[in-house]
């Protein structure tokens, strides 16, 4: 009689067990599971096992990136999570289907072939980039607002559906045409690497960058894109390039394509300028005051007008290999010849420097009064000069701060730490120098 209680007591720890196991979230990936049963968020009770009921009601973040994890079988049991980062491992398969309140998903650099994200309505961010993707469907996705697929071998790529986008990275793919017109929030497009032969983008007026560069395009209308800040479309097959509406434009790549003009002039924020390997026969860089770099070299240049007010900043200049260039207008002609000598300022060997080219002045021509002395430099406040000299005094930006006429010393003791340019002449007007000092 005495072995009834002890058959009815193990039925009832066997039934027990059975149910706890039951509650127990499979995880074969030990590495994902380490990570799991590691975040005391999500394992509360600090067992060594996830329970069905930790993962549903967790509602945060699993960063589970560079862990060496192949296997995310488990990540279905939490139906909360609004954030998955599971890049750099070496999944092969990525079932997100029950994580519908998903708003950012980062699984790029992983082995994945194929990444299904129907059921991700909320979804934000997505990057699966470096993968082994083919095919990736995101007309479900109408939240998405970045997406980064790039260096995937994806032949099709509709996002027509993504009205919310904002930045599009898909470079090296293999993508044969997009269509981006629905896309008017677009502030960021990267397509270049690809093998598109047109791209129309008169849609995207918030376009801020701009990189389709190494494609097939003959022809590139940027005049509705107002708000262009970076544009890099070099390695094409362009003709023309218009970028007078371009007026925020800081950055412009365009080399490597069959343009016989370029004309920047309305472009008087641009601080990079890479137009080498085209057809260009003269270049005029007056209104273009915060240029600092300037690649032109390969060209058919016999013009170039770097007379910018700013040449003292310039940190890298290539105008080599036009061999119709032997006069280059600039601020200062000794200035230009006494620094810009070694990489990185390349010009050929019959280009000379000058301030008027119409009317050339050789270096060793100019008066003797463009080489007194200014001293010290950097100064604690009082500058020297040499000879008596009217002064401008302006800052980075080319504002003019003072003038002071006829003086043989010039007092920055009031005026903040910095770099200043002072622009030199005589009685006539002429200028004599333009140097850089420092003030400290």
């Amino acid at each position: 009689m005495m072995k009834r209680p002890f058959i009815a007591l193990a039925i009832v720890l066997a039934a027990s067990m059975t149910i706890v196991n039951a509650q127990v979230v499979n995880i074969p990936d030990n590495h994902f599971k380490e990570y799991l049963v590691g975040n005391v968020a999500i394992n509360t009770n600090g067992d060594n096992e996830i329970q069905e009921s930790e993962a549903v009601t967790y509602t945060g973040e699993i960063h589970c990136n560079n862990s060496g994890i192949a296997d995310l079988t488990g990540i279905e049991a939490f139906t909360s999570i609004t954030s998955l980062l599971c890049n750099n491992n070496l999944l092969t398969v990525l079932d997100v289907s029950n994580n519908t309140a998903l708003e950012r998903l980062r699984c790029h650099n992983n082995l994945l072939a194929a990444l299904d994200v129907s059921n991700n309505t909320a979804l934000k961010e997505l990057s699966c980039y470096n993968c082994p993707l083919t095919v990736l469907d995101v007309s479900n996705n109408t939240a998405l607002e970045e997406l980064s697929c790039y260096n995937c071998p994806l032949t099709i790529l509709d996002v027509s559906n993504n009205i919310a986008l904002k930045w599009l990275w898909c470079h090296n793919t293999s993508l044969t045409f997009l269509d981006v017109s629905n896309n008017t929030a677009l502030e960021g497009l990267g397509c270049s690497i690809n093998q598109l032969t047109a791209l129309d983008v008169t849609n995207n007026t918030a376009l801020k960058e701009l990189y389709c560069h190494n494609n097939s395009l003959t022809s590139l209308d940027v005049s509705y894109n107002t708000a262009l800040e970076i544009l890099t479309c070099n390695n094409n097959a362009l003709t023309e390039l218009d970028v007078s509406n371009n007026t925020a434009l800081e950055e412009l790549g365009c080399p490597y394509n069959q343009l016989a003009a370029l004309d920047v002039t309305n472009n008087v924020v641009l601080e990079s300028l890479w137009c080498s390997y085209n057809s260009l026969t003269a270049l005029d860089l007056n209104n273009n005051h915060a240029l600092k770099q300037l690649w032109c070299n390969n060209n058919m240049l016999n013009a170039l007008d770097i007379r910018n007010g700013n040449n003292i900043f310039f940190i890298e200049i290539d105008a080599s290999s036009n061999s119709n260039l032997t006069c280059i207008q600039v601020d200062d002609a000794i200035y230009s010849t006494e620094n810009w000598v070694a990489d990185p300022f390349l010009f050929d060997a019959q280009a000379s420097f000058s301030e008027d080219c119409l009317n050339p002045t050789s270096v060793n021509d100019v008066h003797e009064g463009s080489y007194f002395s200014i001293y010290p430099n950097p100064t604690k406040g009082i500058v020297n000069f040499s000879a008596q000299t009217n002064v401008q005094l302006l800052n980075t930006t080319g504002q003019i701060i003072f003038e002071k006429k006829n003086i043989n010393t010039l007092d920055l003791s009031n005026q903040p730490d910095g770099i200043y340019l002072l622009t030199l002449t005589d009685r006539k007007g002429q200028v004599i120098q333009r140097r850089k000092i420092i003030k400290d």
